[in-house]
């Protein structure tokens, strides 16, 4: 499940979609995020919007 994904912030209802998920059967939830290199570089061109960074509210 992906805990961090640069956007906004952490989900609310994370460990109630993880027990849902576990109730039906799945039993090895992986928590975390992969950040690839390539949005990487893409947030250090300004390509992508760093949301950490700027501050800035998703909610327009």
């Amino acid at each position: 499940m992906v805990t961090d994904n640069h956007h906004y912030d952490r989900c609310p209802h994370l460990e109630y979609i993880k027990n849902i998920v576990t109730k039906k059967g799945y039993e090895h939830v992986v928590e975390g995020s992969y950040i690839s290199a390539n949005a990487t570089k893409k947030r250090a061109a300004k390509i992508y919007n760093d949301y950490e960074k700027s501050g800035a509210d998703c909610v327009e």
